[in-house]
């Protein structure tokens, strides 16, 4: 485990479960704090990460950690909104469509299916150039876009989206050079991991909306800093900010499910709109959370051992008869 990715993962998510509260920083301006590009560059970076060790059945590995659990939440959702079953199919096979998935947030996994078909695509030509070969072809997808766009294909997947996969690709090459030379400099690492995250917040509250490069550089800066900190001795150990992180696919998925009832809730009993509200907003946040330790700890621990029991059965050799 990369501590500080575990570390960027569940605030990542936390950041989201916030941005959805529609509580507003200041006036005008309300933030996720990157997360939902964070997300993206770190499955850019664990993808070549751990393929660099095992690809063998990589994508059926994906399917198995991601589909489940987003289909049972998107089952959830669609039984209480007035989605129709094509619009539930389109969703369910991650297919982009003019409106949004039934659960909001599946937007961001159409992307990533795209990118673990594309990065299997790649396995499958050279395991060793894998990374370069996904990486070229999203910035191609990016040029055309730009240059010529050609229809649904390049508008979704060529847009600034994808470059945040290109990013984490990159990074996992300098995070391989500084596990070599990084020398331990865990104090200057804190400043600099300070500066990184005050740097971040300020652009998110003063900055209503930034152009796409500054994403793009905040990313770059806040996953470069993180991965320099451990290659320098500087890990986050803490086991509530561990746990959070290991939780936050479950978080991700679910939080809506707290979120979108208070928003009702809030249309009836005013008091208690969490836009409006720091407490309520801090409450409604905090029982995403509790809700989200619960589907990890009941269904989606559970649901990924069984399916990865089964997945190591199906390879188990047949025995030769003597």
């Amino acid at each position: 485990m990369i501590y500080n990715l575990q570390l960027l993962r569940g605030l990542a998510a936390l950041g989201v479960s916030f941005y959805h509260s529609d509580f507003q920083i200041v006036r005008g301006i309300s933030t996720e704090f990157y997360g939902v590009s964070i997300f993206f560059a770190i499955s850019g970076f664990i993808i070549t990460h751990v393929t660099r060790q095992d690809s063998t059945g990589f994508l059926l590995k994906r399917l198995v950690r991601v589909v489940p659990l987003y289909w049972i939440a998107t089952a959830v959702f669609f039984i209480f909104t007035p989605y129709t079953w094509p619009h539930l199919l389109e969703s369910l096979l991650f297919v982009p469509a003019d409106k949004p998935p039934v659960l909001r947030v599946g937007w961001t996994l159409n992307y990533e299916m795209f990118f673990y078909v594309l990065f299997g695509v790649a396995l499958a030509i050279s395991k060793r150039w894998a990374p370069l070969i996904a990486a070229v072809v999203l910035l191609l997808l990016q040029a055309v876009q730009h240059f010529a766009p050609c229809g649904r294909v390049c508008s979704t997947y060529g847009g600034r989206v994808t470059g945040f996969f290109v990013i984490g690709i990159a990074l996992y090459y300098v995070w391989l050079a500084a596990r070599l030379w990084m020398p331990p400099l865990r104090r200057t690492m804190k400043v600099v991991s300070a500066i990184v995250a005050g740097g971040v917040v300020t652009i998110c509250v003063a900055w209503h909306e930034p152009p796409a490069a500054v994403a793009l550089i905040i990313v770059t800066a806040v996953l470069l800093t993180a991965l320099l900190a451990e290659a320098s001795g500087l890990a986050c150990r803490n086991r509530a900010l561990l746990a959070l992180g290991g939780m936050s696919y479950s978080l991700y998925l679910t939080h809506l499910m707290v979120i979108e009832p208070m928003r009702i809730v809030a249309t009836k009993l005013p008091w208690l709109d969490q836009a409006q509200s720091i407490p309520v907003m801090l409450a409604s946040v905090g029982m995403s959370v509790l809700l989200a330790y619960v589907v990890f700890r009941f269904i989606e621990t559970p649901m990924l051992a069984g399916f990865r029991a089964l997945i190591q059965i199906r390879r188990r050799p047949i025995p030769t008869p003597p």
